[in-house]
């Protein structure tokens, strides 16, 4: 993880990217297009800047943040950051013809015009991205891979993992993956062995036959990318 560069899709809480910064990732990036769920990462981000940088208890950091009237959008001078990414918007860039310059789309609500999140640059891409729980609907999934295909840099690869709640979600992002030249891999995850405590509670995890497609991770990487990616299974493409 230490060489890693991190995009976080579909941040929420901001759990995954904060984590991949306590793993030792020199730069990470937590991004979501919903403005609210922007804000919270934010305020995760600077609860882990308390803790992680300047040492606090969880109380401390608490107070610190009630304090603080202006939260930062990035952290430890720019190593931990939270970013606005629309997932259309890339899925748009890939389908223009290359002469045509595609602006992010604003489709802000009245509760959401209150937070003005920093975008993501149009052009950063990453050695590793991430992301749990992204496939809600068939457009979100097809959109959620053109992120995908768009944001990996040459050479790196993407992990993602979450429920399925319908086959047709999985089958569009798949679909998109392939149609933008990623080589995917896709392994059904047991919630009972994979995010069970030390007690082997499941931490509030549903069943996996409570899902249409129950849980899976899926691997992606260019299908040009050099083998020195290594995995378990084959890739299924």
């Amino acid at each position: 993880m230490a060489q890693e560069t991190v995009l976080e899709l579909g941040t929420g809480v901001g759990l995954l990217g904060c984590v991949a910064a306590l793993c030792g990732a020199p730069h990470v990036v937590m991004s979501d297009g919903e403005e609210g769920a922007l804000q919270v990462a934010r305020e995760t981000m600077a609860l882990y800047q308390a803790k992680q940088g300047e040492g606090m208890d969880d109380a401390e950091a608490v107070k610190a943040i009630q304090r603080t009237k202006e939260l930062p959008w990035e952290v430890q001078d720019g190593a931990l950051r939270v970013r606005r990414l629309d997932w259309r918007d890339d899925r748009r860039r890939l389908e223009a013809p290359a002469d045509v310059h595609v602006h992010p789309k604003e489709e802000r609500t009245r509760m959401q015009a209150h937070v003005d999140a920093p975008v993501l640059s149009e052009d950063a891409s990453y050695s590793l991205v991430i992301g749990s729980e992204l496939l809600y609907d068939v457009e979100c999934a097809e959109a959620c891979a053109a992120s995908c295909a768009r944001r990996v840099s040459p050479g790196g690869r993407a992990h993602v993992v979450g429920a399925v709640r319908d086959h047709q979600y999985l089958a569009g992002f798949l679909h998109q993956a392939h149609r933008w030249n990623l080589r995917t891999c896709v392994r059904a995850l047991d919630p009972n062995a994979v995010a069970a405590d030390a007690d082997g509670r499941t931490l509030g995890l549903r069943q996996a036959s409570e899902y249409e497609g129950g849980y899976v991770e899926i691997f992606l990487d260019h299908r040009d990318a050099p083998h020195d990616w290594k995995l378990d299974l084959a890739f299924h493409h």
